[in-house]
């Protein structure tokens, strides 16, 4: 039953970009189109509201794609692309999810190797965001 509720979540909201802000596809500077619906929910950890994650690019190297979002990246290969990628901050820490719309995501195939950055980056809608304390260690006062 759960599944199903957030099915038909997705499905409802895709009509309004979600995950994204506003419902426009991402341009890249090469020339590609990532369709909406590529990403269908997301749940990114962010430790201030003033810094939002952001999808700026996808890094392509034969059957290797990475998703860079803020500071993290998630990667995955197209030849078994998952429905969720996990995120990773540069130093190995978890920074979200992303839930992918694999026929979507196959078309990927037919880019260039390289990296592609958007020239029209959406943020994330507030839904999306997880807001956690800034990571490192917090003074204990008695």
């Amino acid at each position: 039953m759960p599944n199903t509720f957030v099915e038909e979540y997705r499905k409802e909201m895709s009509l309004t970009g979600y995950p994204f802000a506003q419902c426009r596809p991402l341009l890249t500077d090469t020339g590609y189109s990532l369709p909406i619906g590529t990403i269908e929910d997301a749940s990114l950890y962010c430790d201030t509201p003033s810094k939002i994650p952001i999808f700026s690019s996808i890094a392509k190297d034969g059957n290797q794609v990475s998703f860079v979002i803020g500071d993290s990246v998630g990667i995955f290969q197209l030849t078994d692309v998952p429905e969720v990628v996990s995120l990773y901050t540069k130093i190995g820490l978890f920074s979200g999810i992303v839930v992918l719309n694999r026929s979507h995501v196959k078309h990927l195939g037919s880019w260039k190797d390289g990296t592609h950055t958007f020239s029209n980056p959406l943020p994330f809608c507030p839904r999306c965001l997880e807001m956690v304390s800034p990571v490192g260690v917090v003074p204990h006062l008695p």
